[in-house]
């Protein structure tokens, strides 16, 4: 892995200058985030005193979570039921262009169109739960570090 070979053949003064920079970019949290991936990074960004806060978008990051887990957090953020309706609307039924890239059935006519639907609605009946679990992880992991 990258961030151990890093973590073993870097200075301190490299690591206490990528810190620094982290936190001018505003980017610190998810600086930490990366470090504490492994034991040895934990250990540095305790050493380099790094802000433990950081936002549930960084966690996800971080936990590698679905990519559906993004919509959960999407909607999870955004005010308001109508606007929220609009974004599950769209994940559910997506513009035929979309359904045609990632449905082959669906290239096939109007009829494949129509049997893509169905499919995209069982994956996503697959895909909510671990996107709801990783976001839920996420977001609790992002708490704790408050």
């Amino acid at each position: 892995m990258e961030l151990a070979r890093a973590l073993e053949r870097a200075s301190a003064s490299a690591w206490e200058r990528a810190a620094a920079l982290s936190k001018r970019l505003g980017a610190e949290g998810s600086f930490a985030a990366g470090l504490e991936m492994l034991p040895e990074g934990r250990t540095l960004a305790a050493r380099l005193e790094l802000t433990v806060q950081r936002s549930t978008e960084t966690a996800m990051f971080a936990e590698s979570v679905p990519y559906s887990s993004w919509t959960v957090n999407r909607l999870a953020n955004t005010p308001g039921l109508l606007p929220k309706l609009r974004i599950a609307l769209r994940r559910v039924f997506p513009e035929p262009d979309f359904m045609r890239a990632w449905y082959p059935i669906a290239r096939r006519g109007r009829l494949g169109l129509a049997l893509s639907y169905p499919r995209r609605i069982g994956w996503l009946v697959t895909a909510t739960g671990p996107a709801v679990a990783g976001w839920l992880r996420a977001r609790r992991k992002a708490r704790r570090s408050g």
